[in-house]
């Protein structure tokens, strides 16, 4: 598997539920929402941690490759504040990185899956307009993942 850079930028990673949580608390708050709330986890996870968080998950040794390409634009580190959402409702336990993957690996296992094609069209489709800067590494087929252990 190809991590791009390092493999060491950071995401915030938050379970669509939570989102949604959110959103309903927001829709009938009775208060004055009349400010941005960010929503997300408020934690930062790297993209080797989440790869690796993957492979034990689904029992599947991934072989991953540093290239050091980049897409243009991409910022290194990027984790929601929640303060200001907090301030308003008070409570946030967003689903832990751990089960929010391991539900989500469920429903996407029972999705009719998507061709390694896709994956490799989308990455020349970002070389052509210029959006995937650095050298290309050995092109390596992706294996697709095929179920979650249990």
């Amino acid at each position: 598997m190809e991590l791009f850079e390092d493999g060491e930028m950071t995401r915030d990673f938050v379970f669509v539920d939570d989102v949604a949580t959110a959103l309903t608390r927001a829709i009938y708050h009775t208060g004055s929402l009349s400010q941005i709330f960010n929503v997300g986890s408020g934690e930062a996870t790297s993209l080797v941690e989440l790869v690796k968080l993957i492979a034990a998950t689904t029992s599947k040794d991934l072989k991953i490759s540093y290239s050091g390409r980049f897409r243009v634009g991409d910022i290194r580190h990027a984790v929601a504040d929640m303060s200001r959402y907090l301030a308003t409702f008070q409570d946030w336990q967003p689903t832990s990185l751990e089960v929010g993957l391991t539900k989500y690996l469920s429903w996407y296992f029972q999705q009719d899956p998507l061709s390694s094609r896709s994956l490799m069209d989308s990455l020349k489709e970002m070389e052509e307009k210029k959006l995937l800067l650095g050298s290309q590494p050995d092109v390596v087929q992706p294996e697709p993942l095929s179920s979650v252990s249990s």
